[in-house]
């Protein structure tokens, strides 16, 4: 089965009244919840780094101050965010998927759109149109701010089939937790910022860069090209109803600093990865393969059956499934006539990859 080939084939919540950002002569003071620590690599450093730039670009009539959510539960985050004890959420749409499962295609789709192919529907695409008009049943609005890379599958022993997955303990999140339970295997949820899986058998729980440690804890074995978690989108959430509350100013001023943040995160997420990845060759402490072709095609077969159930859900799942889908094919075509033939043909007469 190829790659996303299954792309071929709500209720409201009562909105009290919310606290707004701190308004006062021109100034605007924010707080941010953060659910990576700043001492986590990579994704850690994004709150520091944007909270400057959006001081900056406000020449000071914006201040932001952070807090650290990691490993919070989803609807502590939740509760904090409508009760005004932040104003804003730094993390991954995936968060919500206890309001409803499909915020978890904003983050990663199983067999779906990778990371520049998901950027391209927020930005060019409908994708940021059909998020607001989704996000808004719930009173938030969120923003785009950068995609870490793929997430693949650490496991203590190699992957070698689907009968392995049956019965097999394994730490993921989103939509991925579904697949993997489709697939037989007992799922234990990590929380949003976790990283560390604990006693399980297969970790999937960030991109290979911020799970570098991982072999330390005994898990030798990294397989790539699984269909789980394809993409790992992060986003910048408000209620709707404060960030409606803000002037049309300060919304540019976020909604460029979140622009600007989205192209470091993914030009670092892109070089770490890779740094990553050549690491474990060159010192030969991981054994890094693909993932089985059977394995790959049970991934995609329970991704299709599981966007189908999501599909036929409600109106606006509907609505905005098929917005997905849409975009999905059409940049399935230029990938097949332009990047795909390049790449391989790059890696055999470059000795890249």
């Amino acid at each position: 089965m190829k790659r996303r080939h299954f792309l071929t084939a709500t209720s409201t919540v009562g909105a009290a009244a919310l606290a707004a950002p701190a308004l006062g002569q021109g100034r605007l003071s924010i707080s941010i919840g953060n659910v990576w620590s700043q001492q986590t690599d990579g994704r850690g450093e994004l709150a520091a780094r944007l909270a400057a730039r959006i001081e900056g670009l406000s020449g000071g009539t914006i201040t932001v101050s952070t807090r650290e959510f990691g490993g919070l539960a989803s609807d502590t985050m939740l509760a904090a965010l409508r009760a005004g004890e932040v104003n804003a959420v730094l993390g991954a749409e995936e968060n919500w998927m206890e309001l409803h499962p499909a915020f978890g295609v904003f983050t990663s789709l199983p067999g779906g759109l990778v990371e520049r192919e998901l950027e391209a529907w927020f930005r060019v695409g409908r994708g940021q149109d059909a998020w607001d008009t989704f996000a808004a049943e719930y009173d938030l609005k969120s923003h785009y701010i950068g995609d870490t890379g793929a997430e693949y599958a650490w496991t203590r022993a190699a992957l070698t089939g689907t009968a392995m997955l049956d019965g097999l303990t394994v730490a993921t999140r989103g939509l991925a937790a579904d697949i993997y339970s489709a697939l037989g295997a007992r799922v234990r949820p990590q929380a949003a910022g976790v990283v560390n899986p604990g006693d399980v058998e297969l970790a999937e729980t960030g991109p290979v860069a911020d799970t570098a440690q991982l072999p330390t804890l005994g898990f030798g074995h990294l397989t790539l090209a699984t269909a789980t978690r394809p993409s790992s989108a992060l986003s910048l959430t408000f209620t709707k109803s404060s960030w409606d509350g803000l002037t049309e100013e300060q919304r540019r001023i976020l909604e460029a600093s979140a622009m600007a943040e989205s192209h470091i995160v993914a030009a670092q997420g892109m070089k770490r990865n890779a740094v990553s990845k050549q690491i474990f060759r060159l010192v030969n402490s991981v054994s890094v393969t693909n993932a089985p072709q059977p394995v790959f095609d049970a991934m995609l077969e329970a991704s299709r059956d599981r966007f189908s159930e999501l599909e036929g859900q409600d109106d606006a799942t509907r609505s905005l499934l098929r917005e997905y889908r849409n975009f999905g094919e059409a940049v399935q075509v230029w990938t097949r006539v332009a990047d795909a033939p390049f790449t391989l043909s790059r890696a055999r007469n470059a000795a890249a990859g």
